[in-house]
């Protein structure tokens, strides 16, 4: 759901790329609105795979053109290939886990 596209349009002057694409995003249409967001808006694209643990990582990237300081990394996205691979849901069974797991671990009797 992110800031939403009030904000956006609010901040569209400072915004340079869009994360369009997220590997653990369960509502698809989230992927999609950002995606329509940034083509409305002529603002480059990427994937990301947001990996909360090593086997998430990779799952999503973006392939693109060598590139030599930021304004080239801008002009290099908008010919950029994105990689988009969702992740398992099963995957945010695994990180509440860990949280869980972590404040089960640390937890005393005076907290």
């Amino acid at each position: 759901s992110g800031l939403g596209e009030e904000t956006l349009l609010r901040l569209l002057d400072r915004i340079d790329v869009i994360e369009s694409f997220n590997a653990r995003c369960l509502a698809p249409g989230d992927n999609t609105s950002a995606r329509r967001f940034a083509a409305e808006h002529g603002i480059p694209a990427i994937a990301v795979s947001d990996a909360h643990s090593p086997g998430e990582l990779g799952q999503s990237y973006v392939e693109l053109p060598d590139f030599d300081g930021p304004t080239r990394f801008l002009e290099s996205l908008k010919q950029a290939r994105l990689v988009k691979k969702h992740s398992s849901p099963l995957v945010h069974l695994a990180s509440r886990w860990a949280v869980t797991r972590r404040k089960l671990l640390h937890w005393s009797p005076t907290d």
